[in-house]
Order: C-alpha cells, then structure tokens, then sequence
C-alpha cells in the first residue's frame, strides 16, 4: 500500500481529511465562483461519500488479510510470472522505493500549491481543495479495493532474503501480496493529471501549458519506474496504475466544469 510502514502513511490521509471537510464547509458555503468550475451541495456530498466509504472499505478488507507463510514464499515459482513482468522479480531497491515517495509527496501537494499560485486559483482554494482531495480518495480507494481483490505477489517475494534484514520484514508483511496494481503510480498520475487539467482550464492561453501537461506525464512515470526498481511492482501493476489514476484525474475536472 502507498507509505505503508512510515509516518507520513497514517499522518497524511488525516491532513488531507483535514482539507477535505475545510474545502466542503468553506467551499460550498462561499458559493459559485467565476472559475471554470461549478460545486453543488448534493453532488459534492455523494461524490465525497463515496471516495472516503472506497477508502475505507479497502482499509477495513486488507487489515484482515494474512501475510505469506515460510512454506508459501519457498514455493513461489517465477516461471509462473507472465514473461512481460518477469524481471522485476530480481529487483530490491529501498533507495528506488524511498525516492519515489518524495514524487508522490510533490505530486500530492501538486494540486494543493496550483492553488495559489494566482490570485484566480487563489480565490478558489476551497472549491480546488475538495475536487483534488475528491481526486485522491476515489483513487486511493480504487487503488486499495483493486489489491485486496487481486492479492498478487509483490516482485521481493521471489527473492532470498537471507541475510538481508530488511527484505524478510517486507515478505513477512501482510503488504508483499498487494502489488496490483501500484498505489504510488496511480496516486501520483492522478495528482499531476488534476494539476495540470486545472491549469489548463483556468489559463488555457498560458504558454506554459505544454510543459505543465509534460510535468504531469513525466513525473508518475518516474514514480512508476522506480516502483519496479525497488522491486516492489511489475511493470504491468504500474501501468495499470498509471492509466487509472491519469483517468481519475482528467474525469473530476470535468465532471465539475461550468456547463
């Protein structure tokens, strides 16, 4: 799961808890703004409820979920691994893994730094600050419903750990059968899809645009590809991860638009 076994895991859904009930009292209480985007009470509440109920749904099912055994880990066979994602059972990065959560941090705070960035965006904090916060839960929740159901063997649980500490805590945790599809991918696609979808729609004549967009495809996919090197992911759990949280990310601007 995405910061399992780290602070920033359990701090984070609480500040963005946080956001997320300033955004909805501020934001709606405040009225339509001039921007792009229109929030209306009883949509927002359904659309809300529903990203947090996915969220916690998926919480409540993977606590109950029983880490591999000894005797489970020493019969996994690779040659059982589709060949397209085979390699990535060699790889055990804790470096890749930590490098990519500074990406999803940056991608986190993404939408929440657009922002204010203008005076425009600035106006609008809390109607932008529940749609990403909007944003994170329907994905994060997707993505934790999406791994409870499909239990698939991260790429570490291959690997000997032998000797190495740190790799037998991971295949010890209930986590090592969560890999499909990749939290951190999908989190982080989302983020940067909102954050540049919002720009593009409050300065559609900005010349910064294709960089903005660039930003947004880049950044997950760095994030992707360190998820494989630490060997926590195969490559098709973060490209799953990548195309549905790029979707998420694109579809609640839209479905907020001025019509």
């Amino acid at each position: 799961m995405i910061f399992r076994h780290t602070t920033t895991f359990f701090l984070l859904p609480r500040l963005l808890s946080g956001i997320f009930f300033l955004g909805s009292s501020t934001g709606l209480l405040m009225g339509q703004s001039p921007g792009p985007y229109r929030l209306r009470p009883a949509p927002e509440a359904a659309w809300s409820a529903a990203a947090l109920g996915l969220t916690l749904a998926g919480r409540q099912i993977e606590q109950r979920i029983a880490p591999l055994t000894a005797p489970q880990l020493a019969a996994l066979d690779r040659s059982r691994i589709p060949a397209f994602d085979r390699f990535a059972s060699y790889y055990w990065s804790p470096r890749a893994a930590r490098v990519s959560d500074y990406l999803l941090l940056g991608s986190i705070a993404a939408p929440y730094a657009l922002s204010l960035l203008r005076k425009s965006t600035r106006s609008d904090w809390p109607q932008l600050s529940l749609m990403a916060t909007q944003t994170f839960f329907l994905t994060y929740g997707i993505t934790n419903l999406t791994k409870v159901a499909a239990l698939r063997n991260r790429p570490y649980t291959y690997l000997d750990a032998a000797g190495n500490p740190d790799l037998q805590a991971a295949q010890a945790s209930h986590d090592a059968r969560l890999s499909f599809f990749s939290g951190h991918s999908s989190v982080s696609a989302a983020m940067c899809f909102f954050s540049a979808r919002v720009y593009a729609d409050y300065y559609p004549s900005s010349k910064a645009k294709p960089w903005v967009w660039a930003g947004a495809a880049v950044i997950p996919a760095t994030t992707a590809l360190l998820r494989v090197k630490a060997g926590k992911h195969y490559p098709s759990d973060v490209i799953a991860g990548y195309a549905i949280g790029a979707a998420t990310g694109l579809l609640v601007p839209l479905l907020h638009r001025q019509r």
